[in-house]
């Protein structure tokens, strides 16, 4: 897929903080976009709403890899 492709690119570049929507966030996370949509709901992930009648919701990459952190599972013995 192209658009994993692209994020993937994104991720290698040191101090690039990129703002990602939720069908971005979705393919990065390995979820669908409605799941992440309900995290930002619950304010579990935080976002970047834009202003205006569309209102996109944008989330930063090192947020998203923040959540990964939080959520992670120790491995067991």
């Amino acid at each position: 897929m192209a658009h994993d492709k692209k994020i993937s690119n994104l991720t290698s570049h040191k101090d690039y903080d990129p703002l990602l929507g939720p069908e971005e966030a979705a393919s990065y996370l390995g979820f669908s976009p409605d799941y992440i949509l309900r995290l930002h709901r619950r304010q579990e992930i935080s976002s970047i709403k834009g202003s205006g009648s569309r209102c996109r919701v944008r989330f930063r990459l090192s947020e998203l890899n923040n959540w990964i952190k939080r959520n992670e599972q120790p491995a067991r013995p």
